[in-house]
């Protein structure tokens, strides 16, 4: 494996590690004021949109692993970071919408849901964002 793969791999499991403890912690306190909110279509609104913010997170890190496995980037950081946070918000803004018009999901529960899970995965996602960029930015 070469230095940028396993350079990816890292971050990449990182970010996952990260990313999914945080939904966890997001759903494991969140279950009984959703259930409390929506009843059962709460409970299942709170699970969308902890999905929902986790899916846009997950298109935010794809430039920035794209940024860490290449050899010699001809992207600034800073376009790197602006590509990463459009394509993060772009993601969650239309999967929300999505979900909340087109499903029987409880639209208050599901977009408050989003919201907290976009909230938690934007200080996790930022913080691993700037390690690896500055990590890969001096190439």
């Amino acid at each position: 494996m070469s230095g940028a793969d396993s350079g990816v791999l890292r971050a990449a499991t990182s970010w996952l590690v990260s990313a999914a403890l945080s939904v966890g912690l997001v759903i494991a306190l969140g279950w009984l004021p959703w259930r409390r909110l929506g009843g059962e279509s709460g409970s299942s609104a709170l699970l969308a949109g902890a999905a929902i913010a986790f899916l846009g997170a997950l298109c935010g890190a794809l430039p920035v692993l794209r940024f860490v496995g290449s050899p010699v980037s001809s992207s600034p950081v800073p376009v790197v970071a602006a590509w990463s946070t459009g394509l993060r918000s772009g993601a969650t803004v239309v999967l929300a919408m999505v979900a909340a018009t087109g499903t029987d999901l409880a639209r208050q529960p599901l977009l408050i849901a989003v919201g907290v899970g976009y909230l938690v995965l934007l200080v996790v996602e930022t913080k691993w964002m700037l390690r690896w960029l500055r990590a890969s930015g001096s190439k």
